[in-house]
């Protein structure tokens, strides 16, 4: 997993506007010509656009500041579902391994997965250093295993960061047009997370309720800006004020459903020992 320093906090996107850096930079300017100047110079107002309304509403919606940086860990089970049509065209699932999560959001960004396959506990560690798999406590050095473990941390990561990276600072947020899916029109932001792992940034619009201020679906774009997938968020839970989605299901490109996520057993514990994530 590639490691992007950063920490759970309010990004730049909660910074100061252009327009107020420069307000600052006038106030100064007239300190320093001495008593009486700032009299003579007009004050530049400060325009807040709705785009800057829509993300104080996400942020209050969030628990506001303190609490998004308090979020620093989260620990679930998650359990994939296959989802198919049957010849009735009735949609189907089928419950795979579920997955023990936990995850450090903060600085170092490190992952644990627990999986039992074939009565073999699989642990799945995954940090700066890269990704270490064991299977029963003994290290494994199959290739075919790292991979499967880094395409499952990334899988899980990109979705928080694309969820939640308007916070942490990995998603750079800019104001899209209204847009109306299922009869509800929500607010859109378009978002950009880094390349990982040498690939092409991903561009993702996300869609946040008019009424909740959460993002409850979001689009992926593929190299060639087509939108290849579509994610859907639901049952949401409260973790002290802040709401995570407890099931997301992936569509296609023709929106048909072939994915669900369901996590169950969600904490978000103050920290999480270190060492979860170097010993298995």
């Amino acid at each position: 997993m590639t490691s992007r320093p950063s920490t759970m906090k309010v990004s730049s996107l909660l910074a100061p506007s252009a327009l107020a850096l420069a307000c600052g930079l006038a106030v100064s300017s007239a300190l320093a010509l001495g008593p009486g100047a700032l009299q003579e110079q007009a004050p530049v107002p400060i325009v807040r656009t709705e785009f800057d309304e829509l993300l104080d509403r996400i942020v209050e919606r969030h628990g506001g500041l303190e609490r998004i940086e308090a979020f620093q860990a989260l620990k679930f089970d998650l359990i994939p579902v296959n989802l198919s049509r049957n010849d009735q065209g009735e949609l189907v699932e089928e419950d795979l391994e579920p997955l023990h999560c936990e995850l450090d959001l903060g600085l170092t960004r490190r992952a644990r997965l627990e999986e039992t396959l074939e009565e073999k506990l699989f642990v799945k560690l995954a940090g700066p250093e890269g990704i270490v798999v064991f299977m029963d406590g003994e290290r494994q050095s199959l290739a075919e295993l790292e991979t499967v473990a880094s395409e499952q941390v990334v899988a899980i990561m990109r979705h928080l960061d694309i969820v939640y990276g308007m916070f942490s600072g990995h998603l750079l947020p800019t104001p899209s047009r209204a847009r109306t899916r299922d009869g509800v029109t929500y607010s859109t932001v378009e978002g950009q997370l880094p390349p990982i792992d040498g690939n092409a940034p991903l561009r993702t619009l996300l869609y946040v309720h008019p009424v909740e201020n959460t993002v409850q679906r979001y689009d992926l774009f593929d190299d060639e800006n087509l939108r290849q997938a579509t994610l859907i968020l639901s049952e949401f839970i409260e973790l002290d004020g802040f709401p995570l989605a407890t099931e997301v299901t992936f569509t296609g490109r023709d929106r048909e459903p072939y994915l669900r996520w369901r996590l169950q057993s969600v904490e978000a514990p103050e920290e999480i020992s270190s060492e979860r994530f170097l010993k298995p």
